[in-house]
């Protein structure tokens, strides 16, 4: 079965990977490595969460989402991304979150 969450996060690590390697040479390198880096490090805290026995605290996962808004914000505020693009990842990040909180973390197939 495939777990909702990693798709979701997936989702999410691509759209940044495709998106920040679009960024300006002199962001590409600070701001891009790092937005890339940090949504790599949600993905790795949702595989030790899910390692956890009964999925212990979900703080670091949280963690790592709250970067991310930041990072994406940070993006946004340097006109680096259309607010249609941070917009729809906002909305990944939310459902991501929802998704952590709600415990419904295995897809129907």
């Amino acid at each position: 079965m495939r777990l909702l969450i990693y798709k979701e996060v997936y989702d999410f690590l691509l759209k940044c990977y495709q998106k920040t390697e679009k960024y300006p040479s002199s962001y590409k390198h600070s701001l891009g490595k790092e937005q890339k880096e940090k949504a790599m490090e949600l993905l790795y805290s949702i595989y030790d969460w899910q390692l956890k026995e009964e999925h212990g605290s979900s703080d670091e996962v949280c963690k790592w989402i709250e970067l991310n808004r930041v990072l994406l914000r940070l993006s946004f505020d340097l006109e680096l991304i259309s607010y249609a693009y941070y917009v729809e990842t906002n909305k990944q990040l939310k459902k991501i979150s929802a998704i952590l909180k709600s415990n419904e973390f295995i897809a129907k197939e």
